[in-house]
Order: structure tokens, then C-alpha cells, then sequence
């Protein structure tokens, strides 16, 4: 019967065009490769990280010529365990992409076939940049003030408001009062 033919082929391609538009519209870089390592396809997102010259650049392509040898390597290495395991694995990765230094999270998702074979890799990237660098800032100035606390030339303490309790002093202070760190706990 070609109407339940028909029918079929329209949810078929309603689907393709669901899974096509949230591919695309997702917000993150979506990529596709296939078990040789391959890029099979990958949306506008990923275009512009790579700075393709258009949609069907670096198809066909290998993960060596798209991110170099030495990140192929690791890349490879996670798409391979992927692809045995069946298990999706998240990673962040700092990558040298043309448009300068970037860190990535990165879901690493095994695709199956309708016979539960595994066929390809998807991988789903983020950009943390941002996030690392606060992160960086927030570490080197926590170094300093703890620096200018514990080197300070006068006693020096931070006290839980809540209860009282002595979070940080420096020697200064424990000179001072007459105890030792330990004690003041």
C-alpha cells in the first residue's frame, strides 16, 4: 500500500529534520566522526571554532588534518574506548585552534545502528574558556591574599561569624595571643 509507504517516509524525514534542527540549534559544537576517525558532519558551531570555509569543509577529513597530530592522538585515543566500551565520557581539553586558545568540555557519545552496533562517535563541545580563566584569576588571587595574610606584619585572623570559630590566622597573631595554630582550633 503506497499511503502507508508514504506515511512512513514523512515520519522518516520529520524525524531527520527534528534531529537536524536540534544538531544545528543546540548551542554547542556538534560534530559526527565515523569508527576510521573521520568527520562525517558537524554544525555551524563547529564550522566557526575550526573556521571553515563552509559546510563541507573538513568532511571527509581525518581527526590528524582537523586538530593536528599530537591532540589526534588523545582524540583518537578517546573516540577508540568509546567506541569499545559503549560509553559515553566527558573530558575539558585546552585546543590551539586558529582562532587562538580555546578549552572545550566535550561529550564523547558512541552512535548505534539499529542493531545496537556502534557506527560512529558524536562528540558535543562547549566552550569553558571563560569559565577557565575566572577560575585561573580566582586561584592566583586566593594565592595572594593568602600570601599577604600569612606574611602579614600584624596578627591577622578570619572568624566564622556564625560560630565564632577561627577559620584562618596567620603567626602574627598566635605570636601575639600566645598559642599555637592548633590550639586556637
Amino acid at each position: 500500500d503506497i499511503t502507508a509507504y508514504k506515511l512512513v517516509d514523512d515520519a522518516l524525514r520529520m524525524s531527520e529534520e527534528r534531529y537536524l534542527a536540534v544538531f544545528e540549534n543546540s548551542g554547542t559544537a556538534n560534530a559526527i566522526f565515523d569508527l576510521n576517525f573521520q568527520l562525517v558532519m558537524h554544525n555551524s558551531m563547529s564550522q566557526k571554532i575550526l573556521n571553515a570555509k563552509g559546510p563541507g569543509d573538513f568532511i571527509g577529513r581525518k581527526v590528524e588534518y582537523i586538530f593536528g597530530p599530537e591532540k589526534a592522538s588523545l582524540i583518537k585515543e578517546r573516540m577508540l574506548r568509546i567506541s569499545k566500551t559503549g560509553i559515553t565520557e566527558e573530558f575539558e581539553t585546552e585546543h590551539d585552534l586558529p582562532v587562538g586558545k580555546k578549552w572545550f568540555h566535550t561529550a564523547y557519545l558512541p552512535l548505534f545502528n539499529e542493531k545496537q552496533d556502534i557506527i560512529g562517535i558524536q562528540t558535543i563541545s562547549r566552550d569553558i574558556t571563560e569559565q577557565k580563566q575566572m577560575q585561573e584569576t580566582l586561584r592566583k588571587n586566593e594565592n595572594l591574599f593568602r600570601g599577604i595574610f600569612d606574611q602579614a606584619a600584624v596578627g591577622a585572623a578570619q572568624i566564622d561569624s556564625n560560630t565564632g570559630r577561627f577559620l584562618r590566622i596567620n603567626q602574627k597573631y598566635c605570636d601575639i595571643v600566645g598559642y599555637s595554630p592548633e590550639e586556637m582550633e
